[in-house]
């Protein structure tokens, strides 16, 4: 078996399409038209997403008085970008940014805490650092390696406090950017009775714009890219087929990868003349794990990924139940990639397995009730729990408020219903960045592919790459 390895980690989809696709494409084509001509124009770019993305309006102006401010007691952090740490900006709308910024976070204190000292533990980030709790400054400074500061007793109050943090430029790994980086539980405050956990969401992000800032040079933020360096240059190698894993970064702009990554595939196709087979995996699980009200644009990035099926000669691999939500780098690569290769050893070397997740077929309402029929599970559906609890499905009715539904499977079905939906009128599973505690498989061990009957306006549906 021979293997071309042609990958850049953090990529967006658009990167890998050619110029000429892009202007074929009616999602794309402006761009093309308009593609940056230098580094410069690049940034610039960049730099007006960024302050839409952080103020709403790219001709914002921040001066070093207002930001002073930002330490201060009682300032309003409240508009700031709510996103989670640990975790590069990068990936929550900073993009390439390369500067200065702030967090903040609120954190509720016991009255047993609050009298104590207590350890904070603030994960890795080699900057110079100054941290405030409650407009205090208690650390300035650069700490290697994990950080565990010591705060004396009643620097905390009972009730709600805010911690925040401002970060110098980061330098080891600089290509990190802003952020905290480690594992979540690297985040917590402590006594020697209590312990608190600060990673994942609730944290509040605002880049230091009347400091000095850059944007990384970074193939990657300008479309057609990397097809032009890693992908012309291996037109026309005779290819057997095609293994894709990429998604993460156009999450923000799920609804239009049901167009963009269709375009990829078919773009790569003409420029080989050559159907190939293209497989393909499925995000897995990484961030929250919220109601479907709040959204979630990595479910709909599943959902575009999922439609693109109706390509011929497409396969993907789901693997939400072997991600890990603390990490967005999961380890176990080694069942992704049995998943693939049942793929193809079943389409293209004529193998007989089952190979394909469960799948949305259809959902029939029937009083309150729903009845959602699946397709390859010949064998049945199971729920991995040990007292046999289906999770994961939620119900709405025409009132659009979804709630956390009973499920119970019948055979190749789901009977699913809740006493407050009268008249159901959506199902969802799975419909969450995170969704780590859906377990429905089939009988053979593959886990149910995400999905919703409606097709109500999501999240994503007004973003697109500029």
């Amino acid at each position: 078996v021979g293997l071309v390895n042609s990958s850049w980690g953090g990529s967006q989809v658009e990167g890998w399409i050619s110029k000429e696709a892009m202007e074929s494409s009616d999602e794309l084509r402006d761009y093309a038209k308009t593609i940056p001509n230098s580094w410069e124009e690049a940034s610039k770019r960049l730099d007006d997403q960024l302050k839409k993305h952080a103020f709403g309006r790219s001709d914002v102006v921040i001066t070093a008085q207002e930001e002073a401010r930002y330490p201060e007691l009682n300032y309003d952090f409240s508009k700031w970008h709510q996103g989670y740490s640990p975790g590069a900006w990068d990936w929550q709308g900073f993009w390439a940014y390369r500067g200065q910024g702030y967090s903040a976070k609120k954190i509720e204190v016991s009255a047993s805490m609050a009298a104590q000292p207590t350890t904070l533990g603030l994960g890795e980030n080699d900057s110079f650092n100054q941290v405030y709790i409650n407009g205090k400054l208690i650390f300035e400074g650069v700490t290697k390696g994990k950080r565990e500061l010591i705060v004396a007793a009643n620097t905390w109050k009972t009730g709600t406090n805010v911690l925040m943090l401002k970060y110098g430029v980061t330098s080891e790994p600089s290509w990190f950017g802003l952020g905290i980086y480690g594992p979540a539980e690297d985040l917590f405050l402590k006594t020697k009775d209590e312990k608190q956990n600060l990673g994942g969401d609730g944290w509040y992000l605002m880049p230091a714009l009347a400091e000095k800032y850059e944007f990384a040079r970074l193939n990657n933020n300008i479309g057609t890219s990397i097809y032009n360096a890693m992908i012309a240059p291996i037109v026309p190698f005779t290819l057997r087929g095609t293994i894709w894993y990429q998604g993460e970064t156009n999450a923000n702009r799920a609804y239009q990868y049901q167009k963009t990554f269709p375009l990829l595939i078919n773009d790569w196709r003409q420029r080989w003349n050559d159907e190939f087979p293209f497989y393909y995996v499925q995000l897995t699980c990484f961030g929250s794990n919220k109601s479907a009200n709040e959204g979630s644009n990595w479910a709909e990035l599943r959902e575009a990924q999922t439609k693109t099926l109706s390509l011929p000669k497409t396969g993907m691999a789901v693997i939400t139940d072997i991600g890990n939500p603390a990490d967005i780098h999961p380890t176990n690569k080694q069942d992704v990639g049995k998943r693939l290769a049942a793929i193809a050893l079943v389409k293209d070397y004529g193998q007989k397995m089952l190979f394909e997740s469960p799948m949305y077929e259809s959902v029939k309402m029937e009083g309150n009730r729903a009845i959602v029929s699946f397709k390859n599970a010949p064998n049945g559906l199971v729920a991995k729990d040990k007292f046999g609890y289906l999770r994961g499905f939620e119900i709405a009715g025409e009132d659009k408020i979804f709630r956390y539904a009973q499920a119970q499977i019948i055979g190749s079905s789901v009977l699913v219903s809740h006493p407050d939906v009268a008249k159901p009128a959506s199902v969802r599973y799975a419909w969450s960045n995170s969704p780590d505690d859906a377990n429905l498989f089939s009988a053979e061990g593959l886990p149910a592919n995400s999905f919703r009957s409606d097709n109500w306006k999501g999240t994503t549906e007004e973003t697109k790459f500029k």
